[in-house]
């Protein structure tokens, strides 16, 4: 796997578990490096509460909620990793203390006006990753890969290409 998406929990279980099997990262406003996340995320881990709060026609994120399934699996993956007082602790912890081991180059992007994740957790990333670059987008929410896709692209092959052109992306089929 050399160009793919990952979460903070996929950087740990993939990045960091089969370095060998990662030639780079580019992370897009991951969840999972603080604790803190904004209150109705932290309400829609409740069951029947979160049903509630994430009703297609209440919560449209560029219209992504209104998506057959959308609302089951972003609650799905929402629960998997946050409960009422944000993402526990131990889940940081642990990934603060592998981020530092990871070897691949990285680059992180992530919007100012991200009213989900802060800033913080990129400037988190930035201090505990060893390789990586970052870059806030101004203006920009949470989805830069979305919002702001033509320049979140030519960063992205920019990315890889100066990796290709010192040798540090493996060819891939």
């Amino acid at each position: 796997m050399s160009r793919d998406f990952l979460s903070a929990a996929g950087l740990r279980e993939c990045a960091l578990m089969a370095p060998d099997r990662v030639a780079s990262l580019l992370l897009a406003a991951p969840a999972g490096m603080r604790r803190g996340v904004l209150i109705h995320f932290r309400l829609a881990s409740i069951p029947w509460v979160g049903e509630m709060l994430m009703r297609p026609n209440r919560v449209r994120m560029l219209d992504l909620a209104g998506l057959p399934g959308a609302q089951a699996a972003f609650l799905k993956m929402l629960r998997s990793g946050l409960g009422l007082g944000g993402i526990p602790t131990a889940h940081v912890e642990a990934l603060h203390a592998a981020l530092p081991t990871a070897k691949a180059p990285a680059f992180v992007i992530w919007g100012t006006q991200d009213k989900f994740l802060s800033v913080a957790h990129a400037e988190t990333l930035q201090r505990l990753l060893p390789n990586a670059r970052t870059e806030l987008y101004d203006p920009c929410g949470h989805l830069p890969q979305i919002e702001c896709a033509a320049r979140f692209n030519q960063a992205a092959l920019d990315f890889w290409g100066a990796l290709d052109r010192v040798g540090g992306l493996a060819k891939t089929a």
